[in-house]
């Protein structure tokens, strides 16, 4: 009702992971075109296990503009995922 009314315009939770045996994570950066950039957010934010999917602006000395974090268990399980979504 409140989102409903304008009270609020989102709800987020936030969840402390490594107590629910989530400890093998990934964060995987991608050096992409411009013009790929929101094809390929898009795609990637899609794919099982992808919690976070977002683009900053590359830096001197750091290229990369796409950014994609994995959360799981185990860490052949998240690189299986990365892997899945990353030849998507």
């Amino acid at each position: 009702d409140w989102c409903a009314r304008g009270t609020l315009r989102r709800l987020g939770v936030v969840l402390r992971h490594h107590e629910f045996g989530i400890s093998a994570n990934a964060m995987t950066v991608f050096e992409l075109p411009a013009s790929e950039i929101d094809a390929a957010g898009l795609r990637l934010a899609a794919q099982p296990g992808v919690t976070l999917c977002y683009r900053r602006e590359s830096a001197p000395g750091w290229p990369y503009t796409l950014y994609c974090m994995i959360h799981g268990r185990e860490r052949e399980a998240v690189r299986e995922l990365i892997a899945s979504a990353t030849r998507a």
